[in-house]
């Protein structure tokens, strides 16, 4: 399929739509019951998925192996005292962890889609409360989406529109950080988990900013704030300091 066409499959096809977001509340129900290719630490998790349309539009296989020597090139999203690689059924992965589990990792399926998966940003206890760090989340997601997993899919040779799924796990009670009372109001997280909607990349060059922002503002929406501080009105990320 050649771009327009993967567009329109995706637009107007509900079935790809519907296997895409089967296959991603299967990842993320594995995930949340730690059926994991390697064991992971407790705790809440930040979960990423780049998804392909042509991975669920038809029949596609790459070469993930070809990076099996170049692991430094699509380290974990968050990385603790260095990491390892492995090749697993699904494709090849990278992880990062102790001898009581991996705390994040990141899995390149054969057929093009990326998950990245972190157990950090969530679990960090002040005074008995939990809080997200919303800048190095934010920021973090943005910068290793952008430049680690969307240069190894144009590497491998797919095409765009990506559909990019963020969710959080085992968020009840979970705050924003500390100081955003300097902006008044909030509340703890009520629900569960944050299965948040996905948002479409059309074209790799697009300002991902701008296409994820509805994402993050949702998980602030979540904490009781309007919007996400991390923003300007165009869109444009610009973090608190």
């Amino acid at each position: 399929m050649d771009v327009s066409e993967l567009r329109s499959a995706f637009t107007f096809s509900s079935s790809v739509t519907d296997r895409i977001r089967a296959f991603r509340t299967d990842r993320i129900a594995k995930i949340i019951s730690n059926e994991t290719a390697l064991p992971f630490a407790e705790g809440s998790k930040t979960v990423l998925h780049c998804i392909p349309v042509e991975s669920f539009a038809g029949s596609v296989q790459y070469d993930v192996f070809r990076f099996r020597d170049q692991a430094h090139r699509i380290p974990p999203i968050v990385v603790g005292g260095g990491w390892n690689s492995h090749i697993n059924l699904d494709g090849f992965a990278t992880h990062s962890g102790t001898a009581d589990g991996c705390f994040s990792y990141t899995q390149l399926f054969r057929n093009g889609v990326v998950e990245a998966v972190e157990g950090d940003w969530l679990n960090a206890e002040l005074n008995g409360k939990r809080y997200i760090p919303y800048g190095a989340l934010e920021r973090d997601v943005l910068e290793y989406t952008n430049k680690k997993i969307f240069e190894i899919q144009k590497e491998l040779g797919v095409n765009t529109p990506i559909v990019v799924a963020l969710t959080l796990t085992r968020t009840k009670n979970l705050e924003m950080a500390q100081d955003i009372y300097s902006f008044g109001g909030g509340h703890p997280i009520k629900e569960e988990h944050l299965i948040l909607p996905e948002s479409v990349v059309e074209d790799f060059n697009a300002p991902l900013s701008k296409v994820l922002k509805p994402m993050f503002d949702l998980i602030w929406n979540a904490c009781g704030f309007l919007k996400s501080k991390n923003f300007d009105d165009e869109g444009n990320w610009k973090p608190q300091r």
